[in-house]
């Protein structure tokens, strides 16, 4: 299997990779359209490489994987140190989201990608609906397709699933693509 090294900056004051970070990164390597799986299994605080791997059985130790497309992609920590620090206010990316409901809502930003806004506003909607938890981290995603247009974005808490996974409705421009999960922080490996 032949890897691709992802050159991912620690965001903000974040001491490990932002799933938002790699997730635009598999989606600028691997994905052709269609629809896209991903899960994080742990904490990356060290450089990554990803792949594609045949089957289920050639993720190994991975630390996030995912189908994008027809292509099942792995991700794995190397040895090397993390090069690079951004500064990063997620808040801003959702400057004006209205909350209603276990809903929240927000338009568009350029200055920001789907997957950012996406990230930002759930956290918003689990932080309003369970503010005894404190910190989230997003764990999952899974949608019909990647937007490329859009106009608006909102979140729907729908299901509590045990104690660690909590999973949420997305929907573009009113329509229902798929759901994002999220797990409290310090829930996952490191």
């Amino acid at each position: 299997m032949t890897t691709v090294p992802l050159d991912l900056p620690f965001k903000g004051e974040r001491d490990y990779l932002h799933g938002t970070d790699l997730i635009e990164a598999l989606l600028s390597h691997f994905h052709s359209g269609g629809p896209l799986q991903f899960q994080i299994h742990r904490m990356m605080t060290r450089a990554v490489e990803a792949g594609v791997v045949r089957s289920g059985a050639d993720f190994g130790d991975c630390a996030a994987k995912g189908k994008f497309g027809d292509r099942l992609v792995g991700v794995w920590e190397t040895n090397r140190a993390v090069a690079r620090r951004v500064e990063y206010d997620e808040n801003a990316a959702i400057q004006g989201a209205v909350y209603v409901d276990n809903r929240c809502l927000t338009k568009r930003n350029p200055k920001y990608t789907f997957v950012e806004q996406l990230v930002a506003l759930n956290k918003k909607v689990l932080c309003e609906r369970f503010p005894e938890v404190g910190g989230w981290v997003f764990v999952g995603l899974e949608l019909d397709a990647y937007p490329a247009l859009w106009n608006q974005i909102a979140v729907e808490y729908s299901q509590r699933l045990g104690k660690l996974l909590f999973r949420s409705h997305v929907l573009v421009d009113g329509e229902l693509i798929g759901e994002v999960r999220f797990a409290p922080s310090g829930t996952q490996e490191n």
